[in-house]
C-alpha cells in the first residue's frame, strides 16, 4: 500500500478504552512519519510530505510556519543520551569493576553468572550494541515506539539483537503478561529479481505450541525471502521480539515524547514565524508614493560590477527619488507591532514548556552561570523522569537478552546454554541502576563538604557517627572503612582522651595484674 497521503487531527488523539484509529497501521506509519519530521525540523515542509499541508489546515497555523524554536531535536537527544547512552562495558560487567553505560546485575546464586557475562559479551559485540542502543531508544523516544528482534543467522552461525522501526509492525499479539505470541511485519521492497519492481514484503510469526511458525510473503504469496525457503518452524517456546512504548498512557501502543505538546510546538513556532516575517517587512518595505506620478525610467545604480571598492554594488547606494511637487510625499506600508509585548508572548509559551519538559529547563541552566545548587535543585525532576522512562527500554532489552543467549545455545554457539534455561533460572538478570547523569566532580565535592558538615554538627548533638551515615543510606562496609581507618580512630583516642581529662568520661579501670594498673608501694 502507498500508505495515507492526506492527514486527519484524529489519527493524534487515542482513546484508551477504543483506539481504532490510534492503533491502525497506517494510521499509525503516518503518525510516525509526523515525529520523526517534528525531531528533524521538517513538519511544515509541503515539498518534503505529500500531508503537511492538511496539517497546517487541520490546526490552523501560519501558511508561512517554520520550525523556528521546535525543541523536538533537543529532546529526542537529551532522552538518547540519558536513557541508555554513554560507553559498555565489553565484558559485560555490573559497573563496579569497569563503569558502564548498562551494568548487568545477575543474582548470587545463580551457577551460571560467568558464561552468562561471556554469552552477553559476545551478544553485545555481534550486535554492535554500543551503537545500537542508542537508535533502540531514540526511535522509541520520537515515535513513542520501538521493536527489538533477536535474529537467528544460521548461515553466519550468530544471534544477535536488530532494532525494529515501529513503522514495519504492521500488528502484535500480547498474552495476560506482555508477552508477544505472535506478528507481522509489512514494508515495500524492490523484487529480489527486478530491481525496477517495489513490491510488498510480510514477515508473519505465530506460536503452535512451544514452536514458532515462520512465513515469509512477497505480495501476499509464500515467497523464499532468505533464498531458501519460505516457511518453516522453529522450536524456541517463544516469539524472539520484543515491543516497548516510550510513554505507557494504557493504549496498545505509546506516547512519543513529544506528543502531550505538540499544539505548544505549534503556537512557539506560528507566533515566532509570523514575527520573523514582519520584521523582514519592515527591513523590506513597501512604499506608498503621493503627490508625484510613477518615474518612467527604471531608477539606475551607479555601478553594476563588483569591485574592491565596492564588492556589493548597490547595497552601499541609497535608492532616491526626487519630486518637484511640495505635497510629495512617501508612506511605509508596514502595520505597526508592539515588539516588547510580542516577545514577551513567546518567552511566557517558552516557560509554559519548560513547565512541561523540566529536561529543558535543565539544559538551559546547564550553559548558564548559575550555582552548582540551583543546578542540582533542576536536576530532581529530571532524575525522576529518566528513571521512569528508563524502565520499559531496560526490561525490554534484558528479556530480549534472554532470549537469544537461549537460542544461542540451542544453537551450540553459547556453551552451557539451552532453551531449557529461561525456566532453570540460568538466564535471569537485569539492567541495574546508573547515575541519570554524568558526574560533576565540583557538584560531588560541594555535596560531599555539605555532608560532613551535617555529620559534625551531628556529633555535636550526640548523634554517632556510624547511626549518622547508616541515616544518609551508607552500607556496613562503607561505614566501616570509615571508623576502622587509623586516622578516625586516632582522632577518636584524642577526643576520648580530652573528655576524660575534662572528666566527662570515665577513666578505663584494669583488673589487677592487668598492663595499666599499677600495685601499691609497701614497705
Amino acid at each position: 500500500m502507498a500508505g495515507l497521503r492526506a492527514f486527519k487531527e484524529a489519527y493524534m488523539s487515542v482513546d484508551v478504552l477504543l483506539d481504532q484509529d490510534f492503533g491502525d497501521f497506517e494510521v499509525r506509519k503516518l503518525r510516525y512519519q509526523i515525529y520523526w519530521a517534528f525531531f528533524e525540523n521538517t513538519i511544515y515542509r509541503d515539498r518534503i510530505h505529500s500531508w503537511a499541508t492538511s496539517y497546517r489546515h487541520q490546526y490552523a497555523l501560519y501558511k508561512y510556519i517554520r520550525s523556528i524554536y521546535n525543541p523536538s531535536y533537543r529532546l529526542g537527544d537529551f532522552w538518547k543520551i540519558h536513557l541508555m547512552g554513554g560507553l559498555l562495558d565489553p565484558m559485560a560487567g555490573d559497573g563496579r569493576v569497569e563503569p558502564s553505560a548498562l551494568p548487568i546485575i545477575i543474582p548470587q546464586d545463580n551457577p551460571k553468572e560467568i558464561p552468562l557475562r561471556n554469552a552477553l559479551s559476545q551478544l553485545w559485540s555481534w550486535s554492535n550494541l554500543q551503537n545500537c542502543k542508542d537508535i533502540f531508544t531514540l526511535y522509541g523516544v520520537v515515535m513513542g515506539d520501538v521493536g527489538l528482534k533477536v535474529v537467528d543467522d544460521r548461515t553466519r552461525k550468530k544471534v544477535y539483537l536488530e532494532v525494529v522501526h515501529p513503522g514495519l509492525i504492521k500488528s502484535i499479539d500480547l498474552d495476560p503478561f506482555g508477552n508477544i505470541k505472535a506478528y507481522e511485519f509489512e514494508e515495500e521492497r524492490f523484487h529480489p529479481e527486478n530491481n525496477n519492481k517495489v513490491v510488498t514484503y510480510n514477515e508473519v510469526a505465530t506460536r503452535d505450541g512451544n514452536d514458532v511458525v515462520y512465513r515469509t510473503l512477497l505480495d501476499g504469496k509464500i515467497y523464499p525471502w532468505n533464498g531458501s525457503e519460505g516457511e518453516w518452524t522453529e522450536p524456541y517456546g517463544f516469539v524472539p521480539l520484543v515491543v516497548t512504548k516510550h510513554n505507557d498512557v494504557g493504549a496498545d501502543w505509546g506516547w512519543s515524547e513529544f506528543h502531550p505538546a505538540r499544539s505548544k510546538f505549534h503556537e512557539v513556532d506560528d507566533i515566532s514565524s509570523a514575527l520573523s516575517d514582519q520584521i523582514r517587512k519592515t527591513v523590506n518595505v513597501v512604499w506608498l508614493f503621493t503627490g508625484q506620478n510613477k518615474p518612467k525610467d527604471p531608477l539606475l545604480l551607479t555601478g553594476t560590477d563588483s569591485s574592491t571598492v565596492s564588492p556589493y554594488p548597490g547595497r552601499e547606494e541609497i535608492n532616491a527619488l526626487y519630486a518637484g511637487s511640495p505635497q510629495a510625499d512617501a508612506k511605509a506600508l508596514v502595520a505597526p507591532l508592539d515588539l516588547a509585548n510580542t516577545l514577551g508572548y513567546l518567552s511566557s509559551l517558552l516557560t509554559r514548556l519548560e513547565e512541561d519538559y523540566p529536561e529543558l529547563r535543565y539544559e538551559k541552566l546547564r550553559i548558564s552561570n548559575v550555582s552548582a545548587e540551583t543546578i542540582r535543585e533542576a536536576r530532581k525532576p529530571v532524575k525522576e523522569k529518566v528513571n521512569q522512562r528508563r524502565a520499559g527500554y531496560d526490561y525490554a532489552l534484558a528479556r530480549a537478552q534472554q532470549m537469544a543467549v537461549a537460542i544461542g545455545g540451542y544453537r551450540g554457539i553459547f556453551e552451557g546454554f539451552g532453551l531449557d534455561s529461561y525456566e532453570a533460572g540460568h538466564l535471569e538478570h537485569h539492567i541495574g541502576k546508573r547515575p541519570a547523569f554524568t558526574p560533576d566532580p565540583i557538584a560531588d565535592l560541594e555535596k560531599t563538604q555539605l555532608l560532613w558538615k551535617a555529620a559534625e554538627q551531628a556529633g555535636k548533638a550526640g548523634v554517632p557517627l556510624e547511626a549518622f551515615l547508616h541515616l544518609q543510606g551508607w552500607n556496613q562496609e562503607q561505614i566501616d572503612k570509615i571508623v576502622d581507618s587509623e586516622e578516625y580512630r586516632r582522632k577518636q583516642e584524642i577526643k576520648d582522651q580530652a573528655l576524660m581529662g575534662l572528666g566527662m568520661i570515665e577513666q578505663p579501670s584494669f583488673e589487677e595484674g592487668e598492663e595499666g594498673e599499677e600495685g601499691d608501694d609497701e614497705a
